[in-house]
């Protein structure tokens, strides 16, 4: 929230500054020029994004930030991953215990989120025994891009489908246990400006997490998939 805050006096500023170079008060640099020229075309200076689209998106940052209460689960409300820059470091802050962990994503149950599921290889154990749950994030409006989402990765004539509410939660070791049922993509997992119209795909990766697949990891790479959170 400090960050944010301090990000917008700094536009203030800019702003400020623009309007006495215009009255003629102080001197233009190239820096005030490119945010002059910015504002002439209706873009935010310097992430050049339409001014309307950037306003909305800090407004909606803010209001997660404000809104957020750091003492309730992690999984009690959706997460907007376009406010953080690694998902990682936000579920490691909530686990102090150290030790070799990975990113695991699964679609969520009809019963709450923070329930143990059977055979769920995140578990950090049961609910009766003494170690504590793993941290998870629950996230929802993801879109998987190169595939076609059934409880998975799977097969399809899709190039991109939306995937229902999930959770991305830290699981122990390095890696999911892989056997012959089951196999593992460590797929990207990217923020995407709906102004952006697509063309950002590739940009701001946020985290890479493991996702069962019934498709082989190595054409899942090949196809490009990656799971889309819009902002």
């Amino acid at each position: 929230l400090n960050r944010a805050s301090h990000a917008l006096q700094d536009v203030r500023r800019e702003c400020i500054a623009c309007h006495a170079a215009l009255a003629g008060d102080v001197c233009w640099t190239a820096q005030l020029y490119a945010v002059y020229k910015s504002a002439q075309l209706g873009m935010a200076y310097p992430a050049n994004r339409p001014l309307a689209a950037w306003l909305a998106s800090w407004a909606e940052h803010v209001n997660f930030l404000t809104t957020w209460d750091p003492k309730s689960a992690l999984d009690s409300k959706a997460f907007r991953l376009a406010s953080v820059s690694d998902i990682s470091t936000v579920l490691s802050s909530y686990y102090r215990e150290g030790g070799l962990h990975h990113l695991w994503f699964e679609e969520v149950a009809e019963k709450h989120v923070s329930e143990a599921s059977e055979g769920d290889p995140g578990d950090a154990g049961d609910p009766g025994s003494e170690k504590p749950r793993l941290p998870q994030l629950l996230v929802e409006g993801l879109r998987l891009v190169g595939a076609r989402w059934a409880g998975g990765i799977s097969k399809g004539r899709e190039f991109e489908c939306e995937v229902p509410p999930a959770v991305i939660r830290l699981s122990p070791g390095a890696m999911p246990v892989i056997s012959s049922s089951s196999a593992w993509y460590l797929c990207p997992l990217v923020v995407s400006w709906a102004d952006a119209f697509g063309t950002d795909l590739v940009e701001r990766t946020v985290a890479h997490v493991y996702v069962r697949t019934s498709v082989n990891p190595a054409l899942c790479a090949l196809h490009g998939v990656r799971l889309v959170s819009s902002a």
